[in-house]
């Protein structure tokens, strides 16, 4: 399992082109397991994903 930062979705959604963004990338194509800690999910996660093809992504291989 990987734990991924919040910076790192940021770089995801906003499409830029950073090696940590490329790789949160290629575990999602994975469907490798990966973690958030619980205020990240609350505050951070959910605020980020506002539009439907973000949320999909970013919920892809998620475990609670």
């Amino acid at each position: 399992m990987y734990l991924v930062d919040t910076s790192v979705w940021i770089d995801l959604f906003r499409q830029r082109d950073t090696s940590p963004a490329r790789m949160l990338r290629a575990l999602l194509d994975q469907r490798l397991p990966y973690g958030i800690t619980g205020v990240i999910y609350q505050d951070d996660y959910l605020c980020l994903a506002r539009i439907e093809p973000q949320l999909k992504l970013a919920t892809r291989g998620f475990t609670p």
